[in-house]
């Protein structure tokens, strides 16, 4: 299936019935360290809103059952094979556990030498030294639970590069995968999920797919490449990915694609984060009486150890602290 971007928008809206799939690394309220998690989350839950004769039923989120996943207690446990990358004719053994919850499918990958350990992708000083293996599983993982779960997806949503090896173990002997159309979600360009020579075997996809000579796999490059299209979280970031500035190294292949790559703006879940009903706050607030709004000011403030009846501005900023999230600015603008 080779669609064009509003052909695929429109097959997804308009069409009798499309079967959505999602492939990531993180979903909230099960696995998140960020925006990743949330987005996948609210869009599954709002395909699954849209229904009727658009979206066949909830949408499949596949993810890995990383330790202190909060596993929901009606899962059912399913067993699962898949080929060994590591081992020629072998076989690994795996379960998945899967739920309807929230208003989509939930299938966590479940293998406990790959994602029962500390730190989702690595610790504090580096990133796990085999995570190529571990999202390899995941995605083979994930396909083969959809090539064998009766009707096949129409479309594969997968997300930043931990789920790119789908897209190119799709082509090694799923042909009930074939007809799939594959859309690449960039949350976060920086991280091209680089996967040095002598590990690309372990994304089991064969040997043949690094470029000879080549030192290692791009896999965020590679998704950009062959994926049936391109988007991220909004026009703008869109626009500045195609420059050499901010195109983290990708701003070619970006170009490259021409219309397959669009920015469209994440949305924001206005159930999830309305403050007139959200109890995480001190206290609440609305549009018709904003009164809450200086008890939370004072809250943050003493969170804070800071005067509490101080009058100055008061600027507050959630974020990793990277450059990618604008704290030079915010610093540079203080002043």
């Amino acid at each position: 299936m080779h669609l064009g971007p509003q052909s695929l928008r429109a097959g997804i809206l308009a069409s009798m019935g499309m079967r959505v799939a999602f492939i990531a690394a993180e979903c909230e309220p099960w696995a998140k360290t960020g925006g990743l998690a949330d987005v996948v989350d609210a869009l599954a839950r709002a395909l699954g809103q849209v229904g009727g004769s658009d979206v066949d039923g909830p949408v499949d989120v596949f993810i890995p059952n990383y330790r202190g996943v909060p596993v929901p207690d009606d899962a059912r446990a399913q067993e699962l094979s898949i080929p060994d990358p590591r081992l020629r004719g072998g076989t690994i053994a795996l379960r998945t556990l899967e739920a309807e919850t929230y208003g989509y499918r939930l299938h966590l990958i479940d293998h406990p030498p790959a994602f029962d350990r500390d730190g989702m992708y690595g610790t504090p000083s580096a990133d796990h030294p085999d995570n190529a293996w571990r999202f390899g599983i995941l995605c083979r993982a994930a396909l083969e639970r959809l090539r064998g779960g009766g009707r096949p997806p129409d479309v594969i949503h997968i997300h930043d590069w931990h789920a790119v090896p789908a897209l190119l173990q799709r082509d090694r002997g799923l042909a009930e995968l074939s007809s799939a159309a594959f859309v690449l979600t960039i949350h976060n360009l920086a991280y091209h999920g680089w996967t040095p020579a002598k590990k690309v075997g372990d994304l089991g996809l064969g040997g043949d797919v690094l470029p000879r000579g080549a030192d290692g796999l791009d896999l965020l490059r590679t998704g950009i490449e062959r994926a049936d299209l391109v988007n991220t979280v909004s026009p703008g970031f869109a626009a500045e990915a195609l420059t050499p500035e901010l195109g983290m190294g990708l701003d070619d292949v970006l170009r490259a694609r021409g219309d397959r790559f669009l920015g469209i703006l994440n949305g924001l879940d206005t159930d999830l984060w309305d403050p007139a009903c959200d109890d995480a706050l001190a206290a609440t607030y609305s549009r018709a009486d904003r009164g809450g709004k200086s008890s939370c000011r004072a809250a943050l403030l003493a969170e804070l150890g800071l005067q509490a009846e101080s009058d100055e501005p008061i600027l507050a900023m959630i974020g990793r602290l990277d450059r990618q999230k604008g704290f030079d600015l915010l610093a540079a603008a203080a002043p």
